[in-house]
């Protein structure tokens, strides 16, 4: 063992459920192959390799790292999915409102095997426009999160979940304002330090609200301040309102996103902006 995958492995290193030190052995582009099942890996993807954590020779954790070309929400289908079809099944997801949210921001699924004696979970995180990089951690020593009914899960409003999270650019500072309302209106406002436009930065939230299905029925402004009116996707009437203004003098952009449910809706509050 050199000094360097010495170092890694001691960085690396924890205590088992015994609280005894797991022995853990680093395979580069490769998994264990004592592992329960065989994980499924989307077309393209790029397989860095593991970690895998043994016990007298037992494996107990296992962690492995890919990389796919696929967003982090197509990637988290694709195991919700394959995972599902192989015997693990995933706990309820914990509902979160949308907005918006630092780039960087990670997300996951946890899936409980068929005896609900072992668990793994599957983190994602946007590596570059086009990849994600894949975590997924495999535990076969506790049942954890799948030993019992779960928590309930704190309430959130469904306006909350229509909005979805919105990332700035990579190289834009996000300042996160808050945001909130009711099962019938909720929103989202934030500042953002970049040298962009207004009209870029809004061209770039409004992209990803067409990718989640969203129609834009009008648009306003090409100077300091934007906004675009929007019919959001799912069920009902629901109208939304995207806000994007400079701050004189100064890179600072105030980025506001409202959406609205009827009887306001009907009124065609969005009018103003044809």
């Amino acid at each position: 063992m050199d000094s360097l995958e010495e170092l890694a492995v001691r960085l690396l290193g924890h205590l088992g459920p015994d609280l005894r030190p797991l022995d853990v052995e680093l395979l580069p582009g490769q998994v264990p192959g004592e592992l329960p099942l065989e994980l499924p890996l989307p077309p393209g993807a790029r397989l860095l390799g593991s970690a895998a954590y043994r016990s007298d020779g037992r494996l107990l954790q296992a962690v492995v790292i890919l990389d796919v070309e696929l967003s982090p929400e197509a990637a988290l289908d694709f195991y919700r999915r394959e995972l599902a079809a192989r015997g693990w099944s995933p706990l309820p997801r914990i509902r979160q409102p949308g907005g918006f949210v630092l780039g960087t921001v990670l997300a996951s699924d946890t899936f409980c095997g068929g005896e609900r004696d072992s668990w793994l979970s599957v983190t994602v995180h946007p590596q570059s426009e086009n990849r994600t990089g894949v975590r997924i951690h495999i535990d076969l020593s506790t049942a954890g999160p799948c030993s019992g009914a779960p928590e309930p899960a704190p309430y959130v409003s469904h306006a909350g979940e229509r909005l979805p999270p919105l990332t700035l650019p990579p190289g834009v500072r996000l300042y996160p304002g808050g945001g909130g309302g009711s099962d019938y209106h909720w929103s989202s406002h934030a500042l953002a330090e970049t040298e962009l436009s207004a009209a870029e930065l809004e061209a770039h939230l409004a992209g990803q609200l067409e990718r989640h299905g969203w129609e834009r029925l009008a648009a306003s402004g090409a100077g300091p301040v934007v906004c675009s009116a929007w019919r959001v996707a799912g069920d009902g009437d629901w109208q939304g309102i995207l806000v994007v203004a400079e701050w004189p003098g100064r890179n600072l952009r105030s980025l506001s996103v409202t959406i609205e449910s009827s009887p306001v809706a009907r009124r065609g509050w969005w009018a103003p902006l044809a």
